[in-house]
C-alpha cells in the first residue's frame, strides 16, 4: 500500500496539464514531418511537370543555379503566404482550445496574449522546412541535361556510347573470328 503525496505548490492537476501538452508535442512533430513529406512530394511532382520547361530554360542559357533559386524563391514565397495564414489561425485556436481545456480541468490561465517564443517557432519552421524538404527535388529536377529532358529517356547522353563496363565485357567475352 502505497500513497502518492502530492507537491503543495503543484496545481491538482498539473499531471493532466503536462500529459495534454506531451501530447500535443508529439502532434506539433507528426505535423511536421508530414508537412515536409508534402512539400517534397508536391515540388516533386511539379519539378517532373515541368522537365521540357527547364530544358528550354537550360537550352536559352539558363544555368541549373538559376534554375535551383528560381524554385527556391518560390518555395519561400508560399512559406511566406502559409505563414500569414497560419500564425493569426494557431494563435486564435490555441486561445479556444486553451479556454476549454482549462475549463475541463480546472485551471485558470493567468497569462494572455501572444507567446512570442511560439511565433518565432512557427515562421523558423515554416520558412526552412519546406526549403530543406524541396533541396533534394529541386536538384534532381534541375541536374538533366538538355538531351535527357526533350528525349524523355534517362541516361540519353549515353546511347551511342556504351559504358567502360560493358566494353570491357566485350572485350573479355568476345566472340572468336
Amino acid at each position: 500500500n502505497s500513497i502518492a503525496i502530492r507537491k503543495s505548490s503543484a496545481h491538482p492537476t498539473a499531471d493532466y496539464a503536462y500529459a495534454i501538452a506531451s501530447i500535443l508535442l508529439l502532434i506539433g512533430i507528426l505535423v511536421v514531418f508530414l508537412s515536409g513529406t508534402l512539400t517534397y512530394n508536391t515540388l516533386a511532382a511539379i519539378l517532373s511537370s515541368q522537365v521540357k520547361q527547364i530544358a528550354a530554360l537550360k537550352t536559352i542559357g539558363a544555368t541549373n543555379k538559376q534554375i535551383n533559386w528560381m524554385y527556391i524563391r518560390l518555395i519561400f514565397l508560399y512559406s511566406i503566404i502559409a505563414l500569414a495564414l497560419a500564425v493569426p489561425i494557431s494563435y486564435f485556436s490555441a486561445e479556444i482550445c486553451r479556454d476549454y481545456l482549462g475549463k475541463a480541468i480546472n485551471f485558470e490561465n493567468i497569462r494572455s496574449g501572444f507567446v512570442w517564443e511560439t511565433i518565432i517557432l512557427q515562421v523558423v519552421l515554416g520558412i526552412l522546412v519546406p526549403q530543406i524538404a524541396g533541396a533534394i527535388p529541386i536538384r534532381n529536377g534541375t541536374k538533366k541535361n538538355v538531351r535527357e529532358a526533350m528525349s524523355g529517356i534517362q541516361g540519353a547522353e549515353n546511347i551511342s556510347k556504351p559504358s567502360a563496363f560493358m566494353s570491357w565485357m566485350t572485350r573479355l567475352f568476345s566472340r572468336p573470328t
